[in-house]
């Protein structure tokens, strides 16, 4: 498979998972979602957040904008309004790495960090870094949610994602 088709499934991908999340996120009363607990964020909104910062800034860098309004920053909605947020801001993701081509994911962007230092990226090694990042936030969310008292969490596991992909293929056809 062709890397841009890797990367098309992995940006794919990353919709779904955050999908799969949000609804979680979503059931939860305001007290648990803000609640505060001891993980790298503190609390379900600021991991939620931390993930959409992330997809938002890394998005900005391979348009080649540098990036203002960081969410995390700014957003003082609603439970229902961060997710919707995070939601659209990893379809715009996905929609770019639909876009791209071989010669295009080789293609470098230079950035500045948050800190101000320069630095560079293939757009294909930042792609699969925002992505991954994701994964791992995902990740610290299912802890969160058990801790919520959440008894019910879906696989957000890539293969996952892949199998349901071929079941709807089967189908289709």
């Amino acid at each position: 498979m062709a890397l841009n088709k890797y990367i098309r499934l992995y940006t794919s991908y990353n919709v779904w998972a955050n999908k799969q999340m949000g609804e979680v996120a979503g059931s939860l009363e305001d007290f648990d979602f803000d609640a505060e607990v001891n993980s790298s964020f503190t609390s379900i909104r600021k991991t939620l957040l931390h993930i959409w910062d992330a997809e938002y800034i890394w998005l900005s860098r391979i348009q080649e904008l540098q990036p203002k309004n960081i969410p995390s920053k700014f957003f003082t909605g609603t439970k229902d309004g961060l997710i919707k947020q995070l939601l659209d801001t990893s379809a715009a993701f996905d929609e770019m790495g639909a876009c791209q081509d071989i010669l295009s994911l080789e293609r470098v962007v230079e950035f500045k960090l948050l800190n101000g230092d320069s630095s560079r990226s293939k757009i294909y090694e930042a792609i699969m870094h925002c992505m991954n990042h994701s994964t791992y936030h995902r990740g610290q969310l299912v802890t969160l949610f058990r801790q919520a008292g959440i008894k019910t969490i879906p696989a957000t596991d890539l293969i996952q994602y892949i199998r349901l992909q071929q079941k709807s293929n089967l189908t289709h056809h």
